[in-house]
This record gives C-alpha cells, structure tokens and sequence, in this order.
C-alpha cells in the first residue's frame, strides 16, 4: 500500500519529510523522505553496509542462516530479514514456492537502496526525531497486539501515541500506519 499512502501524504507534505520506522524500505521508497530512521539495529546497521558498498550474496544455505546469527554483521541482518520465513527477523529458514529467497531480498534491498539515495538514513528511535514545526512525519509502528522483533523490547503504544500528539501540538503533521488508536 506504499503507492496509496504516498498519494494522500505527498500532497499534503509540509517542510522535511521524516519517517522514523523504515523498517522494509516500501514506504520510504514511495515518499522520499528527507530523513528515515529504524531503532532496531539489525536493519540500520544492513542499510549502512549497502549504502557503503556491500552487496548480499544471492544464495544462503540453511547452515549459513543458523552460523551466522548473532555475529553482528550486515550478512547476518540480511540473512535475519531476507532469508527468514515471512520476513521477520531470524522467524526460520524460508522454504516454500520461491526457490531462492536470498536472491530476491537481494535484488529488492539493492533497488530501494537506489531509490532512496536522497533519503539520510540514521539508527534512531522515534523519540529522537528533530521535527520542527511545518515538518511532517509517516509512522508506521509496531502494531498494537503484535509480537515484537527478536531481541527488541515491547513497544510502548501508550508513550508513542502521546509522543505523536505532542508533535501536532508542535505543528508537525504526523500521519500513522495503525488499525487502532487512541480516540
């Protein structure tokens, strides 16, 4: 739904686009923000390694998926995200209809990688964000009642929903991926 959510925000931007979850990438190649950012550091420590150079291989055995857990490196965030059953991190070894999962996380991670290069990308939590008034932010948070990513803390839905209505109070335009909130 990248390409519906950029149609209603693109034309309602004001000032730097911020998005502090980019988790996937799909919303940040469809808004262009002038600043994404991700507290889970798997994935900005994968995103720093492209952006400088390294490229994923196109092919990961089962036994390099397990090795390679928990060695800090941009294969292992790879491997955690592109070659994990259903794109969550470190979730078991895809198997299914794609017969090389590796290959295609590869060339995916490579193409938003390209059409974000505008994008400045940092490891931050969302309530490290620099908006200013006249800013906007897209926040697509963890989803209340879902599980959180291996090795991350529980999000706190409460505190993220008050952080938000501070930020209108600032005038910043925020606009939030959720299927519920607060009434």
């Amino acid at each position: 739904i990248a390409k519906l959510l950029a149609a209603e925000i693109l034309p309602r931007k004001q000032g730097r686009l911020f998005e502090p979850f980019h988790g996937g990438m799909s919303a940040t190649v469809a808004l262009q923000p002038d600043f994404a950012s991700d507290c889970f550091e798997p994935i900005t420590r994968l995103v720093a390694a492209v952006r400088a150079g390294w490229e994923p291989p196109d092919v990961v055995t089962e036994e390099t998926y397990a090795a390679v857990r928990g060695t800090g490196t941009p294969l292992e965030a790879f491997v955690g995200f592109g070659c994990s059953f259903g794109g969550k991190y470190f979730a078991g070894y895809a198997r299914g209809s794609n017969p090389n999962y590796a290959r295609s996380s590869k060339n995916a991670l490579l193409r938003k990688i390209a059409a974000t290069r505008n994008t400045q990308f940092s490891h931050r939590d969302y309530l490290w964000i620099e908006a200013r008034p006249g800013d906007t932010i897209y926040c697509d948070p963890p989803y209340a009642g879902t599980t959180a990513c291996k090795g991350t803390r529980p999000f706190d839905h409460a505190l993220f929903w008050s952080w938000c209505a501070w930020q209108a109070s600032r005038g910043v335009l925020i606009f939030v991926s959720e299927f519920t909130g607060p009434s």
